[in-house]
């Protein structure tokens, strides 16, 4: 006989087993691995291989770079009870780890992926009240890639073209009711956009690629927004300055009565003439803001996603 097999479980075990844990743990490995049969060979030698999946608490680095990152997370097994005096472990075939066979293991269309795994024996310095006794763990830091490809199809390219769309504005007349509400539904849009990514992305302080992106979009459907209620103000401003009325007012109050007025007629004739004037100096105001600003936002934008990415 040159190897047997023993039943290794919660419950019940045939043979001893150490004390291994995971210590960043979210489960503990007694309930995230099942329990399976220790090959027993007759030199010695034990395998004791669990299915399972191991459910850490990491403290994710990389992420700031949403959804261009590469996640890592740090592991760190070792034993709970027993200190490195009485249990030591150590990196199997000097690496600590295998690969099952390829095309079986892991899965498929998923979102992560694994790159790279790295290991490291750290020794803890003992406790004051026990000086002869550290406490020995492995560090496994595992790095993961993200599919970004589904980020830019659904979300990078829709807040692209949100922009484009709103941009639009600036081609249609000022007395075109729609112009508003063309900008207005493109913000909308962009915002409930944001809102489904966002719930994929944990709540923490660092602002990632994608915050920044978001924010710049929606700032600049905003000023979109800004740039058709002041050309839409000034297409139809009959005013021979941008004095508020108030001051204006209060500044007419003090001027002195003059001896020879107008009659009326004549009054509201010159009036009526001198509106039209006024308007058809804001008009073209308008007209050329909205030249301007079909050149200034694309670049704009476009300098703004370059600087972003």
């Amino acid at each position: 006989v040159e190897q047997t097999w023993f039943w290794i479980g919660d419950d019940k075990s045939e043979i001893w087993t150490p004390d291994i844990e995971l210590w960043n743990q979210e489960s503990s490995l007694s309930e995230s691995l099942s329990n399976e049969y220790a090959v027993v060979k007759f030199d010695g030698h034990i395998l004791w291989s669990r299915a399972g999946h191991l459910r850490p608490v990491c403290n994710f680095e990389g992420l700031t770079k949403f959804p261009f990152d590469t996640l890592s997370c740090v592991i760190e097994i070792g034993s709970w009870v027993y200190s490195g005096k009485y249990l030591r472990p150590t990196l199997m075939d000097e690496t600590g780890f295998t690969f099952g066979a390829r095309g079986i293991t892991g899965e498929a269309y998923a979102e992560f992926k694994l790159t790279d795994i790295s290991t490291e024996v750290h020794v803890y310095p003992p406790f004051p009240l026990s000086p002869e006794e550290d406490w020995p763990a492995i560090l496994y830091t595992i790095t993961f890639s993200r599919a970004w490809q589904p980020y830019i199809r659904g979300y990078l390219l829709l807040q692209i073209i949100l922009n484009l769309t709103a941009m639009a504005c600036f081609w249609l007349p000022p007395h075109c009711g729609e112009r508003m509400l063309l900008g207005m539904t493109s913000l909308l849009a962009s915002v409930t956009s944001d809102l489904v990514v966002s719930e994929k992305l944990p709540s923490v302080n660092e602002v990632t690629s994608f915050d920044n992106f978001s924010i710049m979009s929606r700032i600049f459907i905003a000023l979109v927004l800004f740039e058709t209620a002041m050309v839409i103000y000034f297409y139809y401003l009959t005013a021979d300055s941008l004095t508020p009325r108030w001051i204006a007012w209060m500044i007419k109050k003090k001027e002195t009565h003059n001896p020879n007025p107008r009659s009326n007629a004549k009054q509201k004739s010159f009036l009526h003439l001198k509106e039209m004037q006024n308007n058809i100096f804001w008009q073209k105001l308008s007209r050329n803001i909205d030249e301007f600003s079909r050149v200034a936002f694309p670049v704009g934008y476009a300098i703004g996603i370059g600087v972003i990415t």
